[in-house]
């Protein structure tokens, strides 16, 4: 996606604040190595810095509060990856592993990853030389499994799932299990 691109700037310096552009590129692998049921996708999502904001709030890429655009917000770099793999019927395993390195606001100046903040507070008098990860560093390490187990031939499942997050130096690690049952809704008249 590109916003906002100005090609008049371009012999003046690199990496222009104004030019919004985004990227992502994915890769889905199905049967890996032959394999049956075993599926690998990969994906890859590049910001740049003050992609989704605008001088004005209300010309940001959000509805009703909610973002348009990464999850995340802009100025960032990651990468996703899910292995999925059904050996049996009634089992389903789940790995991903994710990457985000994004640059945050610092000392009350805007770096552009919040979505819901204007572009006049940039820490530059300069108009150039911004690159993905200005402002205070953020490096995000996401490990996920799933393990789910269909119980008979209904519509329940017995699910057991842990998480280990590392960001920055902050670590955490949690473990779920939970009882699902899906309910088909019906149209009432």
């Amino acid at each position: 996606m590109a916003d906002d691109y100005n090609f008049g700037v371009r012999d003046q310096g690199s990496n222009f604040w104004g030019n919004k552009v985004g990227s992502q590129i994915g890769l889905k692998y199905i049967d890996v190595l032959g394999v049956p049921t075993l599926d690998l996708q990969v994906e890859h999502n590049r910001v740049r810095t003050y992609t989704y904001q605008h001088f004005n709030i209300a010309s940001t890429y959000t509805n009703y509060g909610q973002s348009l655009g990464h999850s995340a917000g802009a100025n960032l770099v990651d990468f996703h990856t899910i292995l999925q793999y059904h050996p049996l019927p009634p089992l389903h395993l789940l790995f991903s592993y994710s990457y985000l390195m994004q640059g945050l606001d610092q000392d009350g100046f805007n770096y552009g990853a919040d979505y819901q903040q204007p572009t006049g507070n940039r820490p530059r008098a300069e108009d150039f030389n911004y690159v993905i990860g200005d402002g205070e560093a953020l490096q995000v390490h996401n490990l996920y499994g799933r393990l789910t187990w269909q119980l008979w031939n209904l519509d329940a499942y017995l699910e057991l799932e842990g998480r280990y997050r590392l960001a920055n130096e902050l670590q955490s690690v949690s473990i779920l299990g939970g009882l699902r049952a899906n309910i088909v809704g019906r149209m009432i008249r």
